[in-house]
Formats: structure tokens, C-alpha cells, sequence
């Protein structure tokens, strides 16, 4: 799908891991939550009242994917997506939307751990991410590439190899993601050999579950001419 905006830089409003929190955010052209918007909440009524709180604000266009605590869109698929489509999100899971010519996709997968949803062998994160095509200008995923604003409380890097592989071949100007909360923060890779510099950004909000948000969310700056991320 394709939308058209008059904005020539594209200011996004980053967050993720709210973990069922709502949070003030600055307004922007985009919305992007990279995952875990509620936390293993099988509630529709309580569902709904989350995202028509987000869906009251004023970005224009406002775009989603799961995330492993998201047990509400694997369990309630059909009714959380028409809870979302009602407030305006774009949800995503292996699929791309275009904005004033600005490719951007989304996709929830992570690595295996314990029984949440969302989650996969190795070999099928391979396959998701073999999907992911090229020309991408902003990448949303849930989890990170391994070894990139990835490492954990205990100190272990939890992204995804293949991942990190197919970022580094289709070389997007951005990529978003939460998942590991220590991670948050933003690192550049301008590598030799690369056409353009791909901007990582951990967006995750919370730093653990059981506290407060403590983050504020990511304000960025994606101009489509010059692949610059300010």
C-alpha cells in the first residue's frame, strides 16, 4: 500500500516495549511501534482502550508490529487487527507500506525463548528475513541484529545473526527495534563498501518490566533524497 505526504523529510516518533504503558509522545509525521505494545494481554476491551489512547494522537500515519509480549495478536488475531485498522495503524508483519515514496517494513520475529509468540527456529528467521526486499528505506523489526544494541542485563546478545546479515546486504538508511531493553540507543554503521550508512536505533521504551518508563521516545529525521538520518 502507498500513501503520499508533502513533508520531503519525514519526521518519525520511535517506541516500543510499553509492555501495556501509555506514554506521552511528540508529534511527527510517523508513528512507529517496534513491538510490544501490550504485555501477554488477552483482553479486548483492555486492548482497545491502549490503542485508541495512541490512536488519538496526532501523527498522521501510525505503524505497528508485534513483539513477543503481543499474545493478543497471535491469540485474537482477527479481532486486535480490526481494534487496530479502527485507530489508524498500519500494522505490518512481513509486508512494507510506502509513504511520500519512502519504503518502509515491518516485521515481529525473534529468536526462541521460553513459549511466547512471535518467535522462531533459526532456520525460519532465515526464511523471514530472506523476504525482506531490497530497496527498503526504513526496516521495523521487533528484535535486533545480533551484536548491534543487543545485549542484555546479563550481559548476552539476544539478536538474531541472519538478521544482522540481511541488513548489512540490503543496506537500509534505517532500522528500528526494541526487544532488549538495555539496549536502547542509536549506533551507525558507515562500513567500507556500503552504498549508504544504515542508522540502528533500539527504541525500546521501558528498561525492565517492572519499573517505570524511563525513556523518552526517539525523534528522528529521515530526509528521502539524501538518506540522512538526523
Amino acid at each position: 500500500m502507498e500513501h503520499e505526504t508533502v513533508q520531503l523529510i519525514m519526521r518519525i516518533a520511535n517506541i516500543a516495549d510499553l509492555h501495556g504503558a501509555i506514554v506521552p509522545v511528540p508529534d511527527a509525521d510517523v508513528l512507529i511501534v517496534a513491538g510490544d505494545v501490550s504485555h501477554d494481554m488477552t483482553d479486548l476491551i483492555g486492548f482497545e482502550y491502549l490503542i485508541e489512547s495512541y490512536g488519538r494522537l496526532p501523527h498522521r500515519f501510525k505503524i505497528m508490529v508485534a513483539g513477543n509480549h503481543d499474545v493478543i495478536l497471535a491469540r485474537l488475531r482477527r479481532e486486535a487487527l480490526d481494534i487496530l485498522c479502527d485507530n489508524d495503524f498500519i500494522y505490518l508483519e512481513d509486508d512494507e507500506v510506502i509513504i511520500n515514496g519512502v519504503r518502509i517494513y515491518g516485521a515481529p520475529w525473534t529468536p526462541v525463548f521460553g513459549s511466547y509468540p512471535f518467535m522462531l527456529s533459526a532456520q525460519k528467521l532465515k526464511n523471514k528475513w530472506a523476504m525482506i526486499p531490497d530497496g527498503i528505506d526504513i526496516l521495523v523489526t521487533h528484535g535486533a541484529p545480533y551484536g548491534i544494541l543487543d545485549r542484555n542485563k546479563d550481559g548476552f546478545h539476544i539478536g538474531d545473526c541472519d538478521l544482522g546479515k540481511r541488513v548489512r546486504k540490503i543496506q537500509p538508511a534505517l532500522h528500528i527495534f526494541g526487544h532488549c531493553h538495555e539496549g536502547y540507543g542509536m549506533v551507525r554503521d558507515n562500513g567500507e563498501g556500503r552504498m549508504r550508512q544504515t542508522t540502528y536505533v533500539n527504541v525500546a521504551t521501558f528498561k525492565d518490566v517492572l519499573n517505570n518508563v524511563d525513556r523518552p521516545p526517539v525523534i528522528l529525521e529521515y530526509d528521502h533524497l539524501t538518506g540522512e538520518v538526523r
